[in-house]
């Protein structure tokens, strides 16, 4: 290896020498920087490795580990849908069985509310109709109770009194008569 050296650096005199490679700044920093890259890798590559190998062992465990987390993560997530849904198929069980409870009891209640009234309506209805019987004949007793004293106060009133407005519209009410008569036959 120290072959190699000192053939490296009696090229680059030569190089040097005949103004080939020139001396500048730059190029005195690519030459440290090219040597100081080789001597390091040279003597400090097996730490460097070491180093590298414990970096590398380190992150593979903390990617398997992110990993089985997502894992049993996306496991739980999966678990927890399912029981949503479990939880949603029962809800709507729940609901059609409250749909059906619900039919039941007005069915129920509805038969029995049509079976007492059917027990209770010809009570009611012989009720209402003895109240219209009653409530009829007591208003054509009225009516009539109303008719004789009208028909008492015109008397009165055209007879006894004399007033001269019952007496005319006594006598159109003849002629009317007699008109209805005559135009009948």
């Amino acid at each position: 290896m120290l072959n190699y050296l000192v053939l490296f650096v009696l090229s680059t005199t030569v190089l040097i020498t005949h103004n080939i490679i020139l001396l500048n700044e730059e190029t005195l920093i690519l030459v440290c920087f090219i040597t100081f890259f080789w001597l390091g890798t040279k003597n400090l590559s097996a730490g460097i490795n070491d180093n590298l190998e414990s970096k590398i062992f380190t992150a593979k465990n903390n990617l398997e580990r992110s990993l089985k987390s997502s894992l049993l993560n996306l496991q739980n997530l999966l678990n927890m849908q399912k029981r949503f849904w479990v939880l949603l198929q029962n809800f709507k069980q729940l609901g059609y069985n409250c749909l059906r409870f619900a039919g039941l009891i007005t069915d129920a209640v509805v038969s029995n509310s049509a079976q007492s009234l059917s027990e209770l309506f010809p009570q009611k209805l012989q009720f209402t109709i003895r109240l219209e019987n009653q409530t009829a004949n007591l208003l054509s007793k009225l009516i009539i109770l109303k008719l004789r004293k009208i028909v008492k106060l015109k008397g009165f009133y055209s007879s006894v009194i004399g007033n001269p407005h019952f007496v005319c519209s006594d006598k159109i009410i003849v002629r009317e008569c007699i008109q209805k008569i005559n135009s009948v036959k």
